[in-house]
């Protein structure tokens, strides 16, 4: 399925970071209740989920709409991908938000068990500066715009090396649109932190879960989207559908 492999754009929102984030600590600290639940809080505080996910099906349809199938499809029977795509939203993102539960839960055990709050905290601050609330926004335009129908058109299993690789791809595009300014500053904290700096080692590790939630299989999905395209074709082609 296409969507199980678009949802790569997600893992960039931290994976990315790693290779390429780093900025000064706030003068003001939150006060969490806990600080490694408040650390995955702090990364994606700048994500919604849903304004995502319709980014997603909008960069989507402009893949889709310059196929010669669709063209055609759309002649005989417009306002067909626009329906389709629309209700595929609710089950992506139902699906999607299970994986981001998940992927919290595994994430916030894995800050437990390699950082000690004080390194927690630090990096907290971190995530939620100026600069860092640039680059997140810059990291989701940028995981956007890197999605690639025809690469994900498959249904392998995910990589390691394929949720690396698009990591980096989008960490760099992220990093470069940045001011010269906000670019110093991510550059400079990367030195100067050092929980920002051990931060950075559990990538390998994030890397290794993220690309394990990947490859789970959501039969529920399946199912939806499977009544989904049963909808939309017996709408626009009933005389088929009989």
């Amino acid at each position: 399925m296409v969507f199980k492999n678009i949802r790569l754009a997600a893992i960039s929102l931290i994976a990315a970071l790693l290779a390429v984030l780093s900025l000064p600590v706030s003068a003001q600290e939150p006060t969490p209740v806990d600080p490694y639940e408040d650390l995955y809080a702090s990364i994606n505080e700048s994500f919604d989920e849903a304004e995502w996910l319709n980014s997603v099906l909008k960069e989507m349809r402009t893949q889709l709409s310059r196929d010669d199938w669709v063209q055609e499809i759309e002649s005989e029977s417009p306002g067909f991908l626009d329906d389709y795509l629309e209700a595929m939203q609710p089950p992506l993102l139902r699906s999607a938000r299970k994986e981001w539960e998940l992927e919290r839960t595994r994430f916030v055990d894995l800050f437990r068990a390699e950082l000690t709050e004080a390194e927690a905290k630090e990096v907290s601050a971190i995530f939620r500066t100026d600069s860092f609330r640039k680059l997140q926004t810059a990291i989701i335009d940028a995981s956007i715009e890197s999605i690639d129908l025809e690469e994900y058109a498959d249904d392998d299993e995910v990589s390691e090396e394929d949720v690396e690789a698009f990591q980096d791809e989008v960490g760099d595009k992220a990093i470069k649109s940045l001011s010269s300014a906000d670019r110093g500053d991510v550059e400079w904290a990367a030195r100067v932190s050092p929980g920002f700096r051990k931060f950075t080692t559990l990538q390998p590790k994030m890397i290794a879960i993220r690309t394990e939630i990947e490859n789970q299989e959501d039969p529920e999905l399946d199912r939806e989207l499977d009544d989904v395209v049963d909808r939309v074709l017996d709408k626009y082609f009933p005389d088929d559908s009989e």
